[in-house]
């Protein structure tokens, strides 16, 4: 017995070396897949547009820039877009008209907040 076990080491070797080169080529993979994807995000944010895999890069924004809070409110809800946050301000909330905000968009009701540190 003490004999198969030093003529069949090499084949033992060899099945951990394969398992350890295995393990650490597969991290290594996994590795440099983050990496690419890390490297595609900061591309495509510092870039101002995305594209994937070589296609057609996106159209940079268009000219079209609101000129007050309300015109742009109403821009982005014809767009199905949420309203911009300065609009949930209480010093703006007087300038919106809110009959015509979506339900899901309306800012809570002022006077459940009234006297207390949490503004709505």
């Amino acid at each position: 017995m003490f004999d198969v076990m030093l003529t069949d080491y090499w084949r033992g070797y060899q099945r951990l070396r394969q398992a350890l080169h295995d393990v650490i080529w597969n991290q290594w993979r996994h590795m440099a897949a983050q990496c690419q994807l890390g490297t595609k995000v900061w591309d495509a944010l510092l870039s101002g547009r995305v594209s994937v895999d070589k296609a057609e890069p996106a159209a940079p924004p268009g000219p079209e820039v609101p000129g007050t809070l309300e015109e742009e409110t109403r821009q982005r809800l014809s767009k199905g877009l949420a309203p911009p946050r300065e609009i949930y301000d209480v010093r703006n909330r007087e300038r919106i008209d809110w009959s015509k905000v979506p339900d899901w968009a309306r800012a809570p009701d002022p006077e459940v907040f009234e006297g207390c540190a949490h503004e709505g």
